[in-house]
């Protein structure tokens, strides 16, 4: 196990739909997740995990503009929803800490965290100490919420000061942001490109256009810098807050206004493109502006109140808050003395220090036991304590007949598991690849019989006898579907397995009242259902198979050393220089392999190969008759050769987390993928790869779009790259999954 996790179970809260503090809630949570944390996020729908969704609050420049009478009564419209959506994530979540980035009842915030601290411990980052609106002060309302919290994070130890001074009897951490808050960096040539900027020297005000920015000493020191270069523009960009200093600034030569939020890779376009971003705040301690242009590998100019940040990270220069002093900066930067481009160091000290906060938080809960407050769920110790558990015996159930997703999936787990505190069997049906497989992890493997009914009171008692013997610490049940590996899931519960865990992935309705009757009965000795997708989650509660402990766990993948594109095609038998498209799958009815295979006749000059075995080879055989397509069956080196596609497709529209398209995106082959079922939450659409209908025609129209735009392919493909590798990290998932084995029945 990792040393941070122990079980600890967190509720990330964020209110906020977009803006910096939305980003740094996202790359958080990857990091704690990374750190083996049990970490759920409730935020508006769209970035909440399932069924964790809070009512939006709305706010801009739109909702600024009401009037102190219309904003107090949008407010109020919006106070019992901000409550009860709140209330609800808790209680489904039942974490042992509520970490809240922002307000989420303004006003009445604080009485709201006293109820919820009966239940849990609460921890606040504080990203602004001060007001950004109006007079640089700290706002009683927010003095009232930090009151209310077992501690307080800031970024600074500026801000650390101000929330001491405020909230005296409450501990303040100073964790520093080293996250990575852009995507992968952008050349400049590039991004001006994509944003039609030209050549010429950019200085760039990005973000949210407010006047504590600086705009009015803008307004004073860029005159300076157009009379010496004239051919320098200064870009306002970002959602623009209506103010007689954002007017001033935009009469000026040189000054171009570019209005409107921003999606977040727009946002990086804009950082790769300029030469320098200026920062002359006149409050604040830091800001994701800065975070974006350090991914960017573009330097900053930052005023004194961010001179901590700046100095910190390495980011760039500080400039005092006087106008000439900011002409002579900028003009430096823009020409006579650039700024060395900045590179960003991530120690994943932001995750480390956050976790350690969590820990103290709930030790010093578990030692003062005040009256009314429910201790923690998990076993909490000092840091620096050992804790010395015998190994815990782990049983998975396995039904495959064949080497399919589900059998790969799970020895993905077993290669990462902690074998020192985990001591695995595998029992069931396995074919051979997998028992060798098995044999060489040195895992032991128990084979049992088929169950023929419940009435096959032989293979029954064959099943509890064998459970019985190996008496495990916890029963993982690996279900191809919903209602597979039904006798050894009862088996578990009947030999009172201490913690039942089962991961369904590929949820299925029943097929007839008697099974829906009897898998309602075993659902109800399950301790924690997993789910790979929220889409799986979202099917297992839209055919009432959601567990009251489901959680969703996104699938890994190791990384696969793929066989170089010239020698996949010779070992294939395929032309060098051919068009191919392919798929990778168990060639089961409902996965449409011949959507694939029907790719050779819709889009002439196109070879067609197909990955994979199973009962629909016979009329894909014949389906493929005087096409050019390749049927190689089942390869266990298959994944290894999709470098010789020019185009994934998976057509799938009842699939889950399909491991092929994730290995194929991990290759850096560009995907095509059905826009129904889960690959909808593994591909975003026309950045990581394509959706398409599952049809015939929609398959063809995106794979010819691929094979004929070869830059918009080699641009999906890197995507695709970056986020798998950031989005299925197999070890980050393993660790997940032990958490839930050692949390089990405690919950």
């Amino acid at each position: 196990m990792t040393p941070q996790s122990d079980g600890l179970r967190v509720l990330i809260v964020d209110p906020s739909e977009r803006g910096g503090i939305a980003r740094y809630t996202e790359r958080l949570v990857e990091a704690l997740r990374l750190q083996g944390v049990m970490t759920l996020l409730a935020a508006p729908r769209g970035s909440a995990d399932s069924g964790l969704e809070l009512a939006v609050r709305r706010w801009g420049p739109d909702v600024e503009a009401l009037g102190r009478v219309r904003l107090y009564a949008l407010r109020l419209r919006e106070l019992l929803p901000a409550v009860v959506s709140l209330r609800r994530a808790v209680s489904r979540a039942q974490p042992d800490v509520v970490h809240f980035q922002a307000e989420v009842v303004p006003g009445i915030d604080h009485w709201v965290l006293q109820g919820i601290r009966r239940r849990a411990g609460v921890v606040l980052t504080v990203h602004d100490a001060l007001s950004m609106i109006g007079r640089a002060e700290v706002d009683p309302d927010e003095v009232r919420r930090w009151r209310q919290a077992d501690a307080v994070i800031v970024h600074s130890e500026q801000f650390r000061a101000v929330v001491a001074a405020h909230a005296p009897a409450v501990p303040v951490h100073v964790v520093p942001v080293d996250l990575n808050l852009g995507s992968a960096a952008v050349p400049r040539s590039e991004a001006r490109a994509r944003l039609g900027l030209g050549e010429g020297p950019i200085a760039l005000v990005l973000g949210f256009l407010r006047p504590y920015k600086g705009l009015d000493l803008l307004a004073s020191a860029w005159p300076g810098v157009i009379r010496a270069m004239p051919e320098a523009r200064l870009m306002l960009v970002g959602e623009a807050h209506p103010s007689e200093e954002l007017d001033r600034l935009c009469t000026l030569e040189g000054v171009e206004l570019r209005p409107g939020f921003l999606p977040d890779e727009e946002v990086d376009f804009w950082a790769a493109a300029a030469d320098v971003v200026v920062m002359p705040y006149d409050r604040g301690s830091h800001s994701g502006v800065l975070h974006r242009a350090l991914a960017m590998a573009t330097p900053v100019l930052g005023s004194p109140p961010l001179a901590e940040e700046v100095e910190r990270t390495g980011a760039g220069r500080v400039v005092v808050l006087q106008p000439d002093a900011w002409s002579t900066a900028m003009l430096k930067a823009l020409g006579s003395d650039p700024i060395p481009p900045p590179v960003q160091l991530r120690s994943g000290r932001t995750a480390a220090d956050t976790i350690a906060v969590y820990r103290d938080v709930l030790f010093r809960r578990a030692r003062s036991k005040r009256p009314g407050t429910r201790g923690p769920k998990m076993s909490v110790v000092p840091a620096s304590e050992p804790q010395a558990d015998a190994p815990m015996r782990v049983v998975y159930s396995v039904e495959g007949d064949v080497f399919g997703g589900v059998e790969r999936h799970l020895l993905t787990v077993l290669h990462h598991l902690d074998r020192v505190h985990f001591e695995p069997v595998v029992l069931g049906r396995a074919v051979p690849a997998l028992r060798t497989e098995l044999q060489d992890l040195s895992i032991e493997f128990i084979p049992l019989p088929e169950v023929m009914s419940k009435w096959d009171v032989r293979s029954w008692g064959r099943v509890l006898g064998v459970l019985r013997q190996l008496n495990p610490q916890v029963f993982h049940g690996m279900q191809s579907h919903s209602f597979s590996g039904r006798y050894p899931l009862a088996g578990a519960i009947l030999a009172r397995v201490p913690r039942v865990v089962v991961t369904c992935h590929l949820p299925t309705s029943a097929s007839n009242a008697r099974q829906d009757r009897l898998g309602a009965i075993l659902r109800r000795g399950v301790d924690v259902q997993i789910a790979p997708g929220p889409w799986a989650q979202a099917e297992l509660a839209r055919t009432g198979q959601l567990t009251p402990r489901c959680v969703v766990i996104p699938n890994g993948i190791d990384e696969t050393t793929l066989v170089p594109r010239a020698d996949a095609r010779s070992m294939l038998g395929l032309d060098p220089d051919a068009l191919v498209v392919g798929c990778l799958m168990r060639l089961e009815p409902e996965k449409r392999a011949d959507l694939v295979v029907g790719l050779a006749r819709s889009l002439p000059g196109v070879t067609v190969v197909v990955f994979g075995d199973g009962p629909e080879r016979d009329r894909l055989t014949a389906m493929a008759q005087g096409s050019d397509v390749l049927l190689a069956g089942f390869r266990p080196d298959a994944a290894s050769l999709v470098s010789a596609l020019d185009v994934f497709v998976h057509p799938c529209p009842v699939d889950n987390q399909p491991l092929a398209v994730l290995e194929a995106m991990a290759g850096g082959v560009p995907v095509v993928v059905a826009d129904q079922g889960g690959t909808v939450d593994m591909v975003d659409h026309e950045r990581t790869g394509l959706l398409a209908p599952a049809t015939a025609q929609g398959m063809a129209d995106a794979v010819q779009r691929l094979l004929k735009d070869k830059e918009l392919s080699g641009a999906l493909a890197a995507a695709a790259v970056d986020h798998v590798a950031r989005k299925a990290d197999p070890a980050a998932m393993t660790r997940l999954i032990e958490d839930l084995y050692e949390a089990g029945k405690t919950w």
